[in-house]
């Protein structure tokens, strides 16, 4: 779990990163203690920074999830209690990050591996954690 976590902040440090609206190899180098005029080649240097989508991330409570896609998740963790009753498992089946477990069960086969990979990770287990509750 701490492990899980130290990768989800280093994948939203590059998300970050990758939203700035300043120098990106200016930040790097001072990440790095180096001092670093502005490239003037970067996306933020140039005028193209993709959005800032961070601010507009769902709550758990925001996402939509197809019905019939949340039934076949439900009856597949009902089929493989095993591998699938932890809300993180199939937090990451339906987010499509591969785990010994999932791939032990072949799970990462199936159809719904992946299906929900446009969603946020913490949302989504916080859907999944909130169901568990009801």
């Amino acid at each position: 779990r701490q492990r899980e976590a130290a990768e989800l902040k280093r994948l939203e440090q590059v998300i970050d990163l990758a939203h700035q609206r300043t120098c990106q190899t200016r930040t790097l180098g001072q990440h790095f203690g180096e001092q670093i005029e502005p490239c003037g080649h970067c996306s933020a240097c140039t005028g193209n920074a993709p959005a800032n989508t961070q601010a507009g991330q769902p709550s758990d409570r925001e996402i939509n999830i197809d019905p019939a896609l949340w039934q076949q998740a439900m009856n597949l963790r009902r089929k493989h209690p095993a591998a699938l009753s932890d809300p993180h498992a199939l937090a990451r089946l339906l987010c499509g990050i591969s785990s010994p477990a999932l791939s032990r069960a072949k799970l990462t086969r199936e159809a719904l591996f992946g299906a929900l990979d446009h969603l946020p990770y913490n949302a989504l287990l916080a859907r999944i954690q909130a169901e568990a509750r009801t």
